[in-house]
């Protein structure tokens, strides 16, 4: 292993798709070395649910082979899970209760929230804000079968499960740019929408909206009594503010209207919650490429759009992607810019831990209410045991034993006028010399 460089793969897996795409990070310089797109039969997975694993992790196996421009070089994955497969929430705590206590404090708040029953969920937090009054812990929890699927996928195509998490997250580390200003990322896919809140602290507010590219699809396939196909076609070359196609009424703006008031909704919870203003909305997904997006949000929410950039910062060959539009690989990016990333990996929140030091919860009171178990305890699931510390030592060791030789040398030429290394003792080529 080349101790100055880390590689891993992002995986984002659709109802329609299988996204992989590595990152080789070398001396704080981030490549995209390799990626890999694959299409989705139906029947495997819907709205993330797996229904066929064998299948799921054969269709992950030829995806992972059919990778370009050369082989991907790690088998450690960074996986997201479906928004809708997961439930997010920012707790509002005092800010007295320690860290210690954060973990009980917590549960006892979800029990409260969360949809979920408790035993049946893996889940992680950490504190993104904390000032003298309160401090603000970003909670996620997810069914533990979904995971546990996932897991179990992700074994039978052989790779290395190393971090889930959620989509949003993902997205996040791969489109805001400026971390000092407030975003709405509304990332349009087939299915769905998510609306995610981000500031200066991390994640605010995810919610996931059952409209996307498909509602269009229908919407003009039963207007002009076409095939599905031939309205995904059409759709691709139309506007959502149109009103006719084809010289036929269609009523787009229906499902947009859905979509402006959804972002309007997120948008004022967070400025009532929080008391500040959005200051941009980054457009991503696939169904975001349908022109008129920019133009309409702008006119409906009068605040400045802007279109996704995940590979912005990145080192790349254009023409690997040159037929794929680039914001596909939106979620990849942000899962693998995770994984290059030492001090990112083992923080924040990972959804493959069944339990970690942070998040051990202490055995709880009785409750006449409720009386639901404590987190079970579990193997943690880490890119490297230490692996900064491991670095550290083994470079400086190597450091130690280069500036050691180095001094047995000046040692043993000490009061000489020989040079520390005779080339004509060498056979040196007088050429270029090839590499």
């Amino acid at each position: 292993m080349n101790l100055l460089s880390k590689n891993a793969i992002g995986l984002d897996i659709s109802d329609n798709s299988i996204e992989l795409l590595e990152i080789k990070k070398s001396f704080g310089k981030e490549t995209v070395t390799a990626f890999a797109r694959k299409k989705m039969e139906s029947g495997i997975i819907e709205r993330g649910k797996i229904l066929n694993k064998q299948k799921l992790s054969q269709a992950i196996k030829e995806a992972y082979a059919s990778a370009k421009p050369r082989k991907f070089s790690t088998k450690d994955v960074i996986l997201s899970l479906p928004e809708n497969l997961s439930f997010i929430h920012v707790f509002r705590m005092p800010a007295v209760i320690s860290e210690e206590n954060i973990a009980e404090s917590v549960q006892y708040q979800a029990e409260e929230t969360i949809p979920l029953s408790f035993d049946q969920v893996y889940h992680d937090f950490h504190v993104i804000f904390k000032d003298e009054d309160h401090q603000d812990v970003l909670y996620v929890a997810a069914w533990k079968k979904i995971i546990d699927d996932y897991q179990e996928v992700l074994d039978g195509a052989e790779l290395e499960l190393i971090v889930i998490e959620n989509e949003s997250s993902a997205l996040a580390r791969s489109l805001v740019k400026k971390k000092d200003e407030k975003y709405a990322i509304v990332d349009i896919g087939a299915k769905t929408t998510i609306i995610t809140i981000y500031d200066n602290n991390g994640i605010r507010y995810s919610q996931n909206v059952n409209v996307g590219g498909y509602s269009f699809t229908d919407k003009i396939a039963k207007s002009l009594g076409i095939s599905d196909e031939e309205a995904a076609r059409l759709k691709r070359v139309s506007n959502v503010m149109d009103e006719k196609i084809k010289g036929q009424p269609v009523d787009l703006k229906a499902i947009t209207d859905i979509v402006v008031a959804e972002i309007k909704k997120s948008i004022n919870y967070h400025q009532k919650q929080n008391n500040t203003l959005i200051d941009k909305i980054i457009l991503c997904g696939g169904a975001s490429q349908m022109t008129g997006w920019p133009e309409l949000l702008n006119k409906e929410l009068n605040i400045e759009i802007i279109q996704g950039q995940p590979f912005a910062g990145l080192s790349y060959d254009k023409k690997m992607f040159e037929h794929k539009p680039e914001i596909l690989f939106a979620t990849v990016v942000g899962l693998a810019k995770r994984g290059v990333d030492n001090d990112n990996i083992n923080s924040g929140r990972n959804l493959a831990l069944t339990t970690s030091e942070m998040d051990e919860v202490p055995e709880k009171k009785p409750n006449k209410k409720k009386d639901k178990p404590a987190k079970e305890k579990g193997k943690k699931i880490s890119l490297t045991a230490g692996g900064n510390k491991k670095r550290l030592m083994i470079m400086v060791i190597i450091f130690a034993v280069l500036i050691i030789l180095f001094a047995a040398v000046l040692y043993l030429n000490a009061g000489t006028d020989e040079p520390l290394i005779n080339f004509q003792d060498y056979d040196v080529p007088s050429g270029p010399v090839e590499y």
